[in-house]
């Protein structure tokens, strides 16, 4: 534990020492956060620092990158900044310290006029120093020695030992430690064999970094916490940093940079400017590691990286399936008065969920609703009194949560109750008349003791039972950041908030060298009960860096589309013919284009090196296809539209070979597909049930002939779902909207049955009658590019890598 306070304290120490200039502080921001709300976790005290330090108002602005409300940053620096007991510790020294970059940095870009800027950036360049490298070997350092620690704790030793050889962990942290970086730094004057001798040195030092570094990357998909992201984030920036800053041309590259981001920023937001806004992603991305023009990066990615999916889910649909509805009787036997009072009580009582309006977190109200009866009785003497009591009562205690957490308030009750005489027992009317102006008279007071008391009851068990779901919500909410923590570099920034009885969550996915959405989501107007908001831009910054760089076959690529789809593509199975195999290396830069327009998903895959059998193809070649939804016999697919085409990129480049390889990938791309074949009944064991053969066969039908697949009824594969209530929604919902405008894809679903009179728009799916109107016919050779307008098709342009 010394240890590790030792490290953190270092780490702030040299935090504190960082150059504003050009960091990422967006990312950093978003890293420390993270590692705060994985260290304070999920109790009680937890609870406590998320409601003092407004946490679940800095998720919110965290998630949101460049594109942060800096007021709202602000409000949540003070409170770090206060004299909290506690607040000294280094995990929210680092939180504090990352606050007030981003603030400085989102408070210079958002008054930058980026045109201007652009107009004389290459007058800005300034050489980057050993200080800011040294600043940035500290960090890594930390963090590699903070990951060897927190990972190896609770998990088996010869599992970790293993995992830190493959990383060469140790050896990496030697050689960072000894690392002479005044060496390697370019000097002012030289003689050519000094320079020799540097270059021959750098190379030395880059290249077991780099192969380091491309050893974490590998480990994104598998290997997540928050200490992990740090390390791998860290050692990446390090070596991005050294490259760059001991590139004795690295002014020349910077301006190279600006001057192609000169050239394409007029284009940037332009409907259909796909390749401009991939231009950019990737020139911003390069500068940001050269340590010069950050406040130019912000403001480009304030402005034009937007989220790129949105959910809203309407509180009605929560209200009906997790309201608890509860009667009770007991006895009561109790004083009030100096009276000895009898009897039975009722109480019914119904608890509802209601989001509350905040911008900045989710607010909801467990709102508890109910009315309580009773039959009493008292007796004086030989004489007793009958009387009676109905009342309602009402208590809510507010929840606040976001994406790192929850708190709650203390629960609030108010009773108001109404007490009435019945009779006494004895039929003297002299005796019945003292008996009930004896209860008015203390009606109004035995009314304020029985409330009060009856407060403290609903008050114990509201609490009660409201404090065992928040333990219980805790509890598997510690279980689920443990399960996520192993995809947490896979998944989006993300937010949630309550608006006009919703809850909206937003996502944003993007790293150094993709933005999120060119232009922000329409509203949407169509009643629906839940809402999911989708740009092209999410699925694009998901699949670019998980194939990017990477070599597969024909096989590996058939193999991952049956596993995802179901569908067998016979062109890209393997064979014993060697010139029926095949490889795709992927570019470093835009691999995966994915379009959504005129109601059609376009995908484009960009191939800069081939293989077929012992033969080389360096011609890059984008291989492009379409998809549409139809409705065919009761079933909703997504089928091919049109032929999958094959283009050069560079014409220049088009060898012989090269043609041969582009006719020969056409003709398997466009072989039938099929779906597998129903199992055999008899090969069945007992206990299986027979799947639908009329439906297999059909969807077998539609992948041969037009290479669609059958998508889940209502696009909810409810079948699939693990929690019995979301299942139970699911199965209730009708989809009402679909539909593809301006790079985003627009569905909702609402509770309710079809033929209800729901109101729909459903424009963009066709009925058809026949595969005939799907399948694809030849396309002359002049118009083969249209079966996807190629236009907007493309590789990045500029050098975004040094």
């Amino acid at each position: 534990m010394k240890r590790f306070l030792l490290l953190l304290f270092l780490f702030v120490l040299f935090s504190s020492m960082q150059s504003l200039y050009g960091s990422d502080t967006a990312h950093q921001l978003q890293l420390s956060v993270k590692r705060l709300n994985a260290w304070i976790g999920y109790d009680e005290n937890a609870s406590r620092w998320r409601r003092a330090l407004l946490l679940n108002q800095l998720d919110t602005e965290v998630a949101k990158g460049d594109q942060a409300n800096p007021s709202q940053l602000k409000t949540v620096l003070d409170r770090f900044s206060s004299n909290l007991p506690g607040l000294e510790h280094p995990v929210f020294v680092d939180v504090r310290i990352n606050l007030e970059r981003h603030i400085d940095q989102l408070s210079r870009a958002e008054s930058l006029s980026i045109p201007d800027y652009l107009a004389v950036a290459e007058d800005k360049f300034s050489a980057p120093t050993i200080e800011q490298v040294e600043r940035y070997r500290e960090d890594v350092l930390y963090f590699l020695d903070l990951f060897k620690i927190q990972y190896g704790r609770g998990k088996d030793p010869e599992e970790i030992e293993f995992l830190f050889e493959e990383l060469s962990l140790e050896e990496t942290i030697e050689q960072i430690t000894e690392l002479d970086l005044a060496s390697l730094m370019p000097s002012a004057g030289f003689s050519e064999a000094a320079e020799q001798a540097r270059l021959s040195a750098r190379g030395d030092v880059i290249r077991p970094l780099v192969a380091v570094s491309e050893a974490f990357n590998r480990k994104i998909a598998s290997l997540q916490d928050v200490y992990f992201n740090s390390a791998q984030s860290a050692l990446e920036s390090f070596v991005r940093v050294l490259i760059n800053a001991t590139d004795r041309d690295l002014k020349g590259f910077v301006d190279q940079q600006i001057k192609t981001l000169r050239e394409v920023y007029p284009q940037l937001g332009l409907p259909g400017e796909r390749t401009t806004t991939a231009t950019v992603a990737a020139l911003t991305g390069a500068l940001e590691t050269t340590l010069q023009h950050g406040d130019l990066i912000c403001a480009i990615r304030r402005r034009h990286s937007h989220p790129n999916a949105i959910f809203e889910i309407h509180a009605s649909l929560l209200e009906g399936e997790f309201g608890q509805a509860n009667t009770r009787q007991q006895p009561v036997d109790e004083v009030i008065l100096g009276r000895q009072i009898y009897g039975q009580s009722w109480a019914n009582s119904r608890a509802r969920i209601e989001f509350l309006d905040d911008p900045h977190q989710v607010a909801a109200s467990i709102h508890l609703l109910g009315d309580v009866t009773s039959d009493t009785y008292t007796r004086q003497g030989p004489i007793t009194a009958y009387a009676g009591s109905n009342g309602v009562f009402d208590g809510r205690r507010n929840l606040f949560a976001n994406v790192g957490g929850f708190y709650a308030t203390d629960p609030y009750v108010a009773v108001n109750l109404n007490s009435y005489f019945k009779n006494v027992d004895c039929r003297l009317r002299v005796v019945q008349k003292v008996a009930q102006k004896q209860f008015l008279k203390d009606k109004e007071q035995s009314e304020g003791i029985a409330a009060a008391r009856a407060e403290i009851r609903v008050h114990r068990e509201f609490s009660q039972q409201t404090d065992q779901a928040l333990s219980e919500g805790r509890e598997r909410l510690g279980g689920e950041a443990s399960k996520l923590n192993q995809i947490r570099g896979l998944l989006p920034n993300m937010y949630a908030f309550t608006q006009t009885n919703r809850l909206i969550a937003v996502a944003q996915k993007h790293d150094a060298i993709h933005m999120g959405a060119s232009n922000p989501a329409h509203p949407i107007n169509l009643p629906a009960d839940i809402r999911v908001r989708v740009h092209e831009s999410m699925v694009v910054n998901f699949v670019d860096p998980l194939i990017v760089g990477r070599t597969v076959s024909n096989a590996e690529i058939a193999e991952s589309i049956q596993q995802a789809t179901g569908v067998v593509l016979e062109g890209l199975v393997a064979t014993d013919d060697p010139d029926d195999n095949w490889t795709i290396t992927f570019p470093e830069i835009q691999p995966f284009q994915f379009e959504l327009e005129d109601d059609r998903i376009r995908i484009g895959i960009l191939g800069e090196r081939f293989t077929q059998g012992d033969r080389s193809i360096r011609t890059p070649l984008l291989i492009k296809l379409s998809f549409r939804f139809v409705q065919y016999k009761g079933g909703l697919y997504l089928v091919r539209d049109g032929l999958v085409t094959v283009d050069s990129v560079d014409k220049e480049r088009l060898d012989a070979r090269g043609v041969a390889f582009k006719t020969f990938l056409e003709k398997k791309l466009n072989q039938p597909a099929k779906t597998p074949q129903p199992p055999d009944p008899l090969q069945l064991e007992p206990q299986e049930e027979l799947p639908g053969v009329t439906d297999k066969t059909q969807d077998q039908i539609v992948a041969a002939e037009v290479g669609g697949f059958r998508l889940p009824a209502n696009l909810i594969p409810v079948d699939q779902l693990e929690l019995p209530q979301i299942a139970k929604i699911a199965r209730q919902l009708q989809l009402v909207e679909l539909r593809i405008v301006d790079g985003w894809l627009y569905t909702g679903w609402k509770k309710g049955r079809p033929n209800h009179g729901l109101r729909t728009d459903l424009s963009s799916i066709s009925t058809i009658d026949s595969l005939d109107q799907l399948k694809p016919r030849k396309l002359p050779e002049e118009d083969k590019t249209s079966a996807i307008s190629g236009d907007s098709f493309g590789a990045a342009t500029g050098e975004p890598t040094n």
